[in-house]
């Protein structure tokens, strides 16, 4: 994109051949500005990463179909990730794997199985290793 052409005529005919369809009416100089900038980066470099397009299609269908988009306070936890807690003066170590967890040389479906191993009790095991707000 030319840097010159920073008036609104020439943005918009910019945005007609960039995207292939009329710029949003209403919408000012630095909007345009901004996404062109940004796609002419995304074609020179790359775009977003697949996972996150992917991720951006679901939540536009679910947007689409009216689901409950309310954000989920749980953290992601990735494999290969330990999490740590000491309990009564004992440390214990979990290793996050692709389809659970391990601890103490045994593999485990959820982090609630392990506290209450540990605990004795039942635990919300995501609160119990603090990955859960």
């Amino acid at each position: 994109m030319d840097e010159k052409s920073t008036n609104l005529a020439d943005l918009r005919k910019q945005w007609r051949v960039t995207f292939k369809n009329e710029p949003p009416q209403q919408i000012g100089r630095w909007f345009l500005q901004g996404h062109l900038h940004w796609q002419k980066q995304a074609t020179e470099h790359g775009g977003l990463p697949r996972k996150t397009n992917s991720q951006l299609k679901k939540l536009m269908q679910q947007l689409r179909e009216g689901k409950d988009m309310t954000p989920t306070t749980d953290l992601i936890i990735k494999s290969g990730t330990k999490l740590l807690r000491e309990y009564k003066g004992v440390k214990h170590e979990v290793i996050v794997d692709a389809d659970g967890y391990r601890y103490n040389n045994n593999h485990y479906r959820s982090l609630s199985q392990i506290a209450r191993d540990i605990t004795g009790t039942r635990w919300n095991g995501k609160l119990f290793f603090g990955v859960k707000s």
